[in-house]
């Protein structure tokens, strides 16, 4: 299902590369597994002072001090368990990190990154300058089967389920083989579903999946 906010990011997409013509795209690989609990902690405060530009408040302190029993059900010091709101804030959070030493324009979801320049050489200093490093830093490593970068509106650029190509947006193909298969498993468990309760959930799925922005 196409949410509102992937709408909104493909406008927003469209409209930045008109003055922001080349980009870098990259995310990071097994992003949720790999946050290391230690590292997460140590940045947390530091990230909220960067911010706020004030130390932890009493609020920060109560709900950063619960924070280690949450990470002690994943082993090893390593991942946040994936569905969890309390993982997706923090997965989101951690990154911020990253987000404040690029200084170009940008998208992100989660730990997909879209980046935008004027010009063709920015996305391979931008890279080698900032993003490896701080990725370093964090723990992390990029995943160099979706690295690509180069110019919007000549080169491909697949983005959240989206490939935009010459000013327009198509659904990509794998999701919409993901969307097939959950269409296909809906019609095949309705041994023992009443037909209004099918109906609801097809149209859940179906509702807005193919709203793209004109």
């Amino acid at each position: 299902m196409v949410q509102l906010n992937h709408s909104k990011t493909l406008e927003s997409i469209r409209e930045k590369s008109k003055k922001y013509p080349y980009f870098l795209r990259f995310d990071i690989k097994l992003y949720y597994p790999s946050i290391n609990h230690q590292i997460l902690l140590k940045k947390l405060p530091e990230i909220y002072q960067k911010i706020s530009g004030n130390k932890p408040s009493k609020r920060f302190k109560k709900i950063f001090n619960e924070l280690p029993k949450f990470l002690a059900k994943s082993p090893y010091n390593k991942g946040l368990s994936i569905g969890s709101p309390l993982s997706y804030a923090l997965a989101g959070i951690f990154l911020l990190d990253l987000d404040l030493e690029i200084k170009n324009p940008f998208t992100r979801q989660v730990d997909d990154y879209l980046v935008f320049s004027k010009n063709k050489k920015d996305p391979d200093l931008l890279l080698k300058n900032i993003i490896m490093p701080k990725l370093s830093e964090l723990g992390l490593e990029l995943n160099e089967k979706k690295l690509k970068s180069g110019k919007i509106h000549k080169d491909k650029v697949n983005f959240i389920g989206f490939d935009f190509y010459g000013g327009y947006f198509t659904i990509a193909e794998e999701k919409i083989e993901e969307f097939k298969k959950k269409i296909i498993k809906i019609t095949h468990l309705t041994k023992n579903k009443p037909t209004k309760a099918i109906i609801k959930q097809l149209n859940n799925k179906i509702l807005g999946f193919g709203h793209l922005p004109r």
